[in-house]
C-alpha cells in the first residue's frame, strides 16, 4: 500500500514538473537528477554505513557520528531512577 502511494505521489510530482515546455531542457534535467541522486546517496551513507549494529558497552543500536549513545544512556538513567524497567 505504501508502495502505490508512493508512485502515484512520483508521478503525479512528475507530471506537474514536466507539464510546462520550458523545464523539458536539459540543463534543467540533469540539475534535478544531480541533486536527487545526493539526497539519496547522503541517506543511504548516514542510514546503512554509518549504522553499527551494536555498540560494545551498551549493547544497543547506534549510529556513527551521531548522539544517539548519548540519548539512550540518558535514557537507561532515567529509567534506573524512576525504578520502571520499560
Amino acid at each position: 500500500m505504501v508502495i502505490v502511494a508512493t508512485v502515484i505521489v512520483a508521478g503525479a510530482l512528475l507530471v506537474f514538473t514536466l507539464a510546462k515546455r520550458e523545464f523539458r531542457q536539459f540543463d534543467f534535467l540533469l540539475g534535478g537528477i544531480v541533486v536527487g541522486l545526493v539526497i539519496v546517496g547522503g541517506w543511504y551513507v548516514s542510514g546503512r554505513i554509518g549504522f553499527v549494529q551494536e555498540h560494545p558497552d551498551t549493547l544497543q543500536e547506534a549510529w556513527v557520528a551521531t548522539n544517539t549513545a548519548a540519548w539512550s544512556h540518558s535514557r537507561s538513567l532515567r529509567r534506573r531512577r524512576s525504578g520502571s524497567s520499560s
